[in-house]
């Protein structure tokens, strides 16, 4: 549809993925692109553009002084990277106002608010360095580190003016408990998972650390180069079987990084073996291997895990989230082999048409059947209410992801407590490293974010720029005698 064709349909409101909008402007630019072409050389050797048909970013709109009045952009955290390709096509969009939605606005890191911010008008931070030569401390070393007191004081108080956060229990959802179902790994596993995670820890103290005052746009290629060392220990611990089958193939197979900054990111892993034979080669290798629970010790506590809320939970249904798509492979064959049960999947390799036949599928299926989800397919923009059990197979980098994936049941329409259970490798040496970077990434963003949250009417929480001086009581007393 053409800019024209939808200005004539009179629309007042459009929705679209972002993938939608990334996609627009690349149709644009080869449009350009193409007319730059053939307005440079009238031979005949090149062709004639084709007809626009980039809506979103046609020219058009401007021309015609025609602004988006409002664009509203839902799961915001998505965008928060301005070198990021979505967050450009976004920005490039010709808008009057901006709503940004999300549950988790500082995801990853507190200064990915930058990118939020950058959506907006009229603040004097027109790139990411400025952002942060405001915000950030210095380490003793004279590289960029969390805010100190006033300067969390002094974003607190940018935020709040142009942000509104309500705590989640006004919603009055059910009840949301989570717990840890930790077991054992044999130790001959855990010397390889060891040996793995001392060369990711050895590469990572050799990183090349952002620079003082200055913000890296790309990925650093030791930051990579250790996470794969992380990814691979993870797979250990989930299979070893799978980090034998890492060994001949690309990472790429098992997860997908994240762009900006995988260790303190996550690793949202929803990609599927590329070409259909392939895959079917592998999952063929999954039905005929003899060994594939007896190997692992994650696969058999999931299988005690799942037997144990099937008979405590009978009525309720389960849904399975991994990183790994080769993970929830295992899994399903695991299930036909344990219990007879054929569960359902929604991954990368389901397609958008059969998405929604998923989910009906899943509601309409007996308690006993569960949904394998991978945490990319499934942790956004997804109502999965029909169940409300979540058995998480790992842990994951980002405890904002977590609750993302958690939210997918844990909202409204859910009548049922909400039970979540992780698997935790009590000896896993990644599992630990994994937990770690989770709480060192909460704690500064529930303490960013703590004092901007409020219930409706109630005033703003506006706080000193430091701790307020004390005075104790023998101090007075003192005084006054003195007197």
């Amino acid at each position: 549809m053409t800019a024209h064709e939808l200005l004539a349909l009179g629309v007042d409101v459009v929705v679209c993925s972002y993938d939608q909008v990334d996609a627009s402007e690349r149709a644009q630019r080869g449009l350009l692109a193409e007319i730059e072409l053939y307005s440079n050389d009238q031979t005949g050797a090149v062709k004639k553009p084709t007809r626009p048909n980039a809506v979103l970013h046609s020219s058009f709109w401007r021309e015609m002084n025609l602004p988006i009045k409002r664009l509203v952009l839902d799961e915001a955290q998505l965008v928060n990277k301005r070198h990021g390709v979505r967050h450009g096509a976004l920005k490039n969009l010709f808008y009057h106002s901006v709503i940004l939605l999300s549950r988790t606005p500082a995801h990853n890191k507190w200064h990915n608010f930058s990118g939020l911010v950058d959506f907006l008008q009229g603040h004097p931070f027109t790139d990411h360095n400025l952002f942060l030569r405001a915000f950030a401390s210095l380490d003793y070393e004279g590289k960029i580190d969390r805010p100190d007191l006033p300067r969390m004081r002094l974003i607190q108080r940018f935020i709040q003016a142009f942000t509104i956060a309500r705590p989640s229990d006004i919603l009055k959802l059910k009840e949301c408990t989570r717990y840890r179902a930790s077991f054992h790994i044999r130790k001959a596993h855990q010397r390889v998972i060891d040996g793995l995670m001392a060369e990711y820890f050895r590469l990572l103290a050799m990183r090349k650390d952002e620079a003082s005052g200055h913000a890296v746009s790309e990925v650093d290629p030791d930051v990579k180069k250790a996470l794969s060392y992380a990814v691979q220990a993870q797979i250990m611990s989930l299979s070893p079987w799978l980090l034998e089958e890492s060994e001949h193939r690309n990472l790429d197979d098992f997860v997908d990084l994240d762009e900006d900054d995988p260790v303190s990111g996550y690793a949202s892993a929803d990609r599927a073996t590329k070409g259909g034979e392939r895959r079917d080669e592998w999952l063929q290798k999954v039905r005929e291997r003899e060994e594939l629970i007896d190997e692992s010790d994650r696969v058999r506590q999931f299988l005690l895990v799942y037997k144990q809320l099937r008979r405590t939970n009978p009525d309720q249904k389960i849904l399975v989230f991994s990183q790994y798509l080769k993970f929830l492979d295992i899994l399903a064959e695991a299930l036909k082999r344990a219990f007879g049960v054929q569960a359902l999947r929604f991954d990368g390799t389901v397609s958008q048409g059969q998405r929604v036949k998923v989910q009906q599928d899943f509601k309409d299926a007996d308690s006993k059947v569960p949904l394998l989800m991978t945490a990319g397919a499934g942790a956004f923009g997804l109502n999965v209410t029909a169940a409300s059990i979540i058995i998480q197979c790992e842990v994951w980098w980002n405890l904002s992801v977590e609750w993302q994936a958690i939210c997918r049941i844990w909202r409204q329409n859910q009548t049922n407590a909400v039970l979540a259970v992780q698997l935790y490798g009590t000896e896993s040496w990644v599992d630990q490293e994994i937990s770690r970077v989770q709480i060192m990434k909460s704690d500064i963003s529930s303490e960013l974010m703590e004092p901007i949250i409020r219930r409706p009417g109630e005033e703003p929480d506006i706080r000193d720029f430091c701790f307020p001086l004390v005075v104790a009581p023998w101090s007075d007393q003192r005084r006054g005698s003195a007197g």
